[in-house]
């Protein structure tokens, strides 16, 4: 099993989350074993422990090339639909970020994903 942290960005916070709630949506449709959200330490002063980070989500999947490439595949397939959108994707310290990408950005990022996981022993 592996994590991927999905960043994503729009306009304004409302946008983003906006964005956030369509790409979970997506994932859902996916070989993904969980969806979270991460969260941080609250503000002094609020009623809760901790905050969601906007726009921001953890997968939890197998670290296997089909499933990296399931994820990319859709992750790409959302974007085109898109106007404006990115997505940075990080799975430990590579990341690669996608813009509105064609199929060519979509197979470079599932292999530099499997690569990463093949050096990392996952």
């Amino acid at each position: 099993m592996m994590q991927v942290l999905l960043q994503l960005s729009g306009a304004d916070d409302a946008e983003t989350d906006d964005i956030t709630l369509a790409v979970r949506k997506v994932l859902r449709e996916l070989p993904i074993d969980a969806i979270t959200a991460p969260t941080v330490a609250a503000q002094p002063g609020t009623r809760s422990e901790t905050a969601v980070l906007v726009g921001q989500l953890v997968l939890t999947m197998a670290s296997t090339p089909a499933v990296v490439q399931a994820v990319a595949a859709g992750l790409a397939g959302w974007l085109r639909r898109q106007r404006s959108r990115r997505v940075l994707m990080r799975i430990g310290d590579a990341e690669i970020e996608l813009d509105g990408p064609n199929d060519d950005v979509t197979a470079r990022l599932a292999d530099a994903f499997i690569a990463h996981i093949e050096r990392e022993g996952r």
